[in-house]
């Protein structure tokens, strides 16, 4: 499966610094300081449009990079967080890709595995026997303390859209990870003080562990080295890691400082980043181990390849000759 297009932020975006922030982060002089201080954090992107108007823009520009979207099947997957129920009404995603061409496309909105819901779609349609394309969306208003301002970072405002089923350049899935921890099902603020003990002594240990089940699960997929590219949250948690993993030279951080975490949307915005801003020091035909978290707690993880031209690929194969690809 080869995601072959991305889309990110829009027209109407903007980096808001933590002191002007409005009421819907509900920050004291405190607060500030210690998401600078800890996290990291200058300001969060904010959009000027209501969300309907922030998934429009990158969903539009999705359809139309797929070949006869509006005459064929496909599937439209908006991911959101299980605690921010953006809409009341149940067909709201249906009259959505309807006013967008795609009468003829499935819908379904994924919230179960929270901020980790991106990744785990990619994971259920990476398993699916389909070859009809794919338009996995994400990006949600932050509009109340209660969801934006979470104890380990900021949410921002960044509406994706990822294509996935084409062909041509890309990244290519290679593979892909997901696990569960059930008995963390309960928000953080929500668990008696032993739970969240439990939850705060092992999580470093959970999530190097998945990590090194991801590894092992792909096995002769993966290369070394490797770009690895954790989600714009818990800044501190995600140094340790890379630190005990001996994986300082690899990592790609999101620009948490002037974003914060974008829910879903992470991964998208990063490769796109990677792109952008490091693509001239990367071999072609990269691999990049992407990560997320989501609170309940789920892991997800997925191996991606940028799809090289000849060229790289000619590099590649003379590398694996010598033994050293």
């Amino acid at each position: 499966m080869i995601i072959n297009a991305i889309i990110s932020a829009c027209a109407k975006s903007r980096n808001v610094p933590l002191d002007e922030l409005d009421e819907s982060y509900g920050l004291s002089r405190n607060n500030t300081a210690v998401y600078r201080r800890f996290y990291g954090l200058e300001q969060v992107v904010r959009s000027d449009e209501q969300l309907s108007g922030m998934l429009s823009n990158v969903l539009a520009q999705a359809v139309a990079s797929v070949p006869y979207a509006s005459s064929r099947r496909g599937q439209l997957i908006y991911c959101k967080t299980q605690t921010h129920n953006t809409f009341g009404d149940e067909y709201w995603l249906r009259r959505f890709a309807n006013d967008h061409g795609l009468q003829s496309w499935e819908t379904f909105s994924w919230t179960m595995t929270n901020c980790a819901s991106a990744l785990a779609a990619i994971h259920f349609v990476d398993r699916s026997s389909g070859d009809e394309p794919v338009i996995i969306m994400a990006g949600e208003k932050a509009f109340h303390p209660g969801i934006s301002r979470l104890s380990v970072g900021l949410l921002a405002e960044i509406p994706t859209a990822a294509v996935l089923g084409g062909t041509g350049k890309g990244w290519q899935v290679l593979g892909t990870h997901v696990q569960h921890f059930g008995q963390f099902y309960e928000n953080p603020d929500s668990m008696d003080p032993e739970h969240r003990k439990q939850l705060q002594e092992h999580y470093v240990d959970y999530l190097t562990t998945f990590l090194r089940e991801s590894l092992s699960r792909f096995g002769k997929d993966s290369n070394s080295p490797f770009v690895f590219m954790p989600h714009n949250l818990n800044t501190p948690v995600t140094s340790a890691i890379v630190r005990h993993l001996g994986w300082k030279e690899r990592v790609f951080y999101g620009d948490v400082s002037r974003q914060g975490h974008a829910y879903c949307s992470d991964t998208f915005v990063n490769l796109n980043a990677l792109e952008t801003t490091a693509a001239d020091r990367l071999p072609r035909d990269v691999q990049v181990l992407v990560l997320a978290a989501g609170t309940g707690i789920t892991f997800a993880s997925c191996l991606l390849q940028r799809l090289a031209g000849p060229e790289a690929t000619t590099n590649r194969d003379e590398a694996t000759s010598r033994g050293t690809g």
